[in-house]
């Protein structure tokens, strides 16, 4: 009970920050934009809902707080912490290099909100891509299927956002990347980690029917 009061109290306070920020930045904008702000931000928590309401039908079972105890091992919760320690690094360097082709050379490509959005994708690429490769992802509350369709469904669902965003706008605007291409970003990341997922799953089953025989 305590669990649910939280949650949804963070998710109040998520809604409210999101309508601060939009009336911070609605100057010359009419009330119209700031309802598509809410209503943008209860679409992303519905497709939340709708992904988990997905894989339980299918047979998956995905942990989305991964809060709960004993849900990794001991090996694994080694190996999560190198990755936090590669991803931390990872992000670090990305930001000091972004900023220095900047400044020195003018190279102003991950400048912008999508360019961001670029280094955060690839450090959680990097924890993630760890975790699965060191058997550290999945923890006990979950199965495969149910990390597969949600990596499918994030992935697929992203990717054609992000076309649609698109249109005819170019990846590239004025030399950083356009923020229409930000969904692209989050898609191609999802679909690299499940297909690393899945080579992983192969391999570990390889191996178990080679000790079988």
């Amino acid at each position: 009970m305590r669990k649910k009061v939280v949650r949804i109290i963070a998710v109040l306070m998520v809604l409210l920050s999101c309508i601060g920020i939009a009336f911070s930045q609605s100057e010359n904008k009419s009330i119209y934009y700031l309802l598509g702000m809410m209503c943008g931000v209860v679409a992303g928590i519905a497709f939340v809902a709708l992904i988990m309401w997905i894989v339980r039908k299918m047979g998956g079972k995905i942990e989305w707080n991964c809060n709960k105890e004993n849900a990794y091992d001991e090996r694994q919760l080694m190996a999560r912490g190198e990755a936090y320690k590669y991803a931390f690094f990872t992000i670090l360097l990305s930001v000091i290099i972004a900023s220095v082709l900047d400044e020195v050379l003018g190279f102003s490509l991950l400048m912008s909100f999508a360019g961001m959005g670029f280094i955060i994708c690839l450090s959680i690429a990097v924890f993630a891509t760890i975790c699965i490769v060191k058997d550290a992802y999945m923890s006990l509350y979950e199965n495969v299927k149910g990390i597969v369709i949600t990596f499918a469904i994030i992935g697929i669902s992203n990717v054609g956002i992000g076309i649609v965003n698109l249109g005819g706008t170019a990846l590239i605007e004025n030399g950083v990347l356009a923020k229409e291409s930000y969904n692209i970003i989050v898609g191609v990341m999802f679909i690299y980690l499940l297909l690393v997922f899945i080579a992983r799953v192969n391999y570990s089953n390889r191996h178990m029917e080679e000790d079988e025989e």
